[in-house]
């Protein structure tokens, strides 16, 4: 009993201080009403959810991204002219992507400091804000006002090879710090966009803010009080207004202004992916290799071996957190006399496969090795073996792995799937019984003009089937024509429309090289007067087929 008292007296004195700092944490934040929603994850280290404030009327949402997460990253994207931000993310393999920098609205030309892989493709500062990356190990977040000729005095940013501008400052070392750089709006409330982080922790936090709708929109002094609350300790404005947009998980998760997603010419995606180096953990040396410094070394030195009879290997082994499609890039320095020819071996999901890798050509760059089918965990490797050729030499340097969406030799492209699909015609979207993810594309019957075709890259040499999903119904055509892609050929089948919905339906058998593209093309080609539908194609790999080393430099990888 008296056990029992003791415990219930400590019980009670915990909840009392856990009550009192709860009060105390109120107090010292900006917005205590603000109400969370429950973090939602998107992949290891990167995890959403909402935000909402009742008085004034706020709808936020927080990105947040751990830089301390091996099988993460945040990947910077720029299309010229402009594409919606879900491109941006479909086209870099994204979990989460959020606009970024500001812009001409006519020509649709990126207007702030703009640096992707070391390349500065715009260096105008004008003394405004820029958020910046040091290094492929993110060693260094950066947030410094960059002048008009592309420079700032901030010690890091020398190293910075990813950076998007945008304006105005909110924070500086944990304090209040809004400088206005010349922007007119900034005691306004408009729709937000902004970037944060915390130094120590390293967490990136990416915040959109609702406006000219439900939600009022922030000052820019609000919104430098709301990362504050976060615990940032920097951060900065980007475009706001109807670009305001925060995509994640396959959907817009905000709502923009314009009720549409504004086509942005940069964004900042988080990525899922692992990189390894020659001298972390994951990688295993075996053999007389040599550790060199190069200028183009990734990360400040590399390995070397000169050709000979004796075995020698790198074997990279990652860690992987999902299952799923991804492509291998590799990454070497320049040296004497490179070998033409250097083996590299994959292990994945379905097997073993050779690629042989020209040293002469592509250093200093990552070169890719094509999409592989992984496991989760530990099965999967990739290795670089020696040459037999004492004439030259081998490097090894690093390599990641970039995923690219679900896929064990079963590989699936919706209609919605921007960056895979092409149409021409008067089509348009429904959802009626079952389609594939949500909803379908549409027509009525016409002279075969209009059509809608899925594309993607085969991963392996085999044999696939190829199959299309239709939601279907009383009103469909019973005669259409898909054209399914192999090779040089073009074999053409019929299916009925109005039977077998909502289930795969085999378009046949076919053979695809690796590398090649396979596509599937849906018209309204001799219909009598009904509607075709458009939804989803799927190629089940059935075969794989061993063929040679494939030289790396002889194919053309497509992302999809």
């Amino acid at each position: 009993m008296e056990r029992k008292t003791t415990f219930s007296c400590r019980r009670g004195l915990i909840c009392l201080l856990l009550s009192m700092f709860v009060v105390l944490g109120f107090a010292d934040l900006n917005y205590p009403d603000i109400t969370y929603g429950d973090w939602e994850d998107l992949a290891p280290g990167a995890r959403i959810r909402s935000a909402h404030n009742p008085d004034p009327t706020w709808n936020l949402w927080v990105l947040e991204v751990d830089m301390d997460e091996r099988n993460i990253d945040l990947v910077p994207s720029h299309i010229d002219g402009g594409e919606p931000t879900s491109v941006h993310g479909e086209e870099t393999g994204a979990v989460a992507s959020v606009n970024a920098g500001f812009f001409n609205m006519e020509t649709g030309e990126a207007q702030q400091y703009l640096e992707i892989d070391g390349n500065v493709i715009n260096s105008w500062g004008a003394d405004r804000s820029t958020f910046g990356l040091s290094g492929n190990k993110r060693e260094h977040f950066v947030i410094t006002q960059v002048d008009i000729g592309g420079g700032s005095d901030h010690p890091q940013w020398d190293d910075v090879i990813d950076a998007i501008g945008g304006g105005p400052n909110l924070v500086t070392a944990g304090e209040d710090d809004v400088i206005d750089e010349g922007f007119p709006w900034v005691d306004s409330r408009h729709p937000r966009t902004a970037v944060g982080y915390k130094s120590e922790e390293r967490l990136i936090y990416f915040v959109t803010v609702d406006g000219r709708n439900d939600s009022v929109g922030m000052t820019i002094p609000e919104l430098a009080d709301f990362f504050l609350d976060l615990g940032c300790d920097y951060a900065m404005n980007y475009d706001g207004g109807g670009s305001t947009t925060m995509w994640a998980d396959g959907e817009v998760k905000n709502a923009p202004s314009g009720g549409f997603q504004r086509s942005v010419p940069t964004v900042w995606n988080v990525v899922p992916r692992y990189l390894i180096d020659w001298d972390d953990a994951e990688c295993e040396v075996e053999g007389d290799w040599q550790t060199v410094s190069r200028n183009d070394s990734y990360y400040r030195d590399s390995l070397e071996i000169q050709g000979g009879e004796l075995p020698a290997s790198v074997t990279y082994t990652p860690d992987l957190a999902r299952a799923g499609l991804y492509e291998i890039f590799v990454w070497y320095p320049t040296v004497q006399s490179p070998a033409e020819e250097v083996p590299f071996t994959i292990h994945d999901a379905l097997g073993s496969h050779s690629v042989t890798v020209d040293q002469s050509e592509g250093s200093g760059e990552w070169t890719s090795l094509g999409m592989y089918s992984f496991e989760e965990g530990t099965e999967g490797s990739l290795v670089i073996n020696n040459i037999v050729d004492e004439d030259y030499n081998v490097t090894a340097d690093s390599v990641y792995f970039h995923y690219r969406g679900d896929g064990l030799g079963e590989y699936i492209i919706d209609n919605q799937d921007s960056a895979s699909v092409e149409y021409s015609g008067g089509w348009w979207t429904g959802d009626h019984g079952s389609p594939w993810d949500d909803d379908y594309h549409i027509i009525t019957a016409g002279d075969g003009s209009a059509y809608f075709r899925w594309f993607m890259t085969m991963p392996y040499s085999g044999l696939y089937e190829v199959s299309a999903w239709w939601a279907g119904g009383g009103n469909r055509e019973t005669d259409v024509r898909y054209e399914i892609e192999h090779g040089d050929e073009t074999e053409i089948v019929y299916r009925n429309q109005r039977e077998d919905g909502a289930q795969w339906n085999s378009l046949g058998e076919f053979h695809y090289q690796q590398g090649e593209p396979g596509a599937v093309t849906v018209t309204n080609h001799e219909t009598s007067g009904d509607y075709v539908e458009a939804d989803a194609v799927k190629f089940t790999l059935l075969e794989i087929e061993e063929e040679e080393p494939t030289s790396v430099r002889d194919v053309i990888w497509t992302l999809y």
